[in-house]
């Protein structure tokens, strides 16, 4: 009985302690969601600077690629010219 008693004192009983489990996890739910929203701005600040390198990649690639198209008529044409010469 005095082992109980001491438990029921130092612990509380059965609803103090569900309601300590449960504020305890609301607390950490709190602190997640609040660590996640300081995090938020970061994040969006990292998106934008890689939406913008994304872009200039993209940008540099297109006139990589119309320079290798245009290198690549410029030889066709070469190439005709140089067939009609020959006959």
């Amino acid at each position: 009985m005095e082992s109980l008693e001491r438990t029921f004192v130092t612990e509380g009983g059965i609803k103090e302690r569900m309601h300590a489990a449960r504020t305890g996890y609301r607390r950490q739910q709190d602190q997640r969601l609040a660590d996640l929203e300081r995090a938020v701005p970061a994040l969006q600040q990292q998106l934008v600077q890689a939406q913008a390198e994304a872009a200039e990649w993209k940008a540099k690639y297109e006139d990589l690629k119309q320079r290798a198209l245009s290198s690549y008529n410029r030889q066709q044409a070469e190439i005709e010219r140089l067939k009609k010469e020959s006959k």
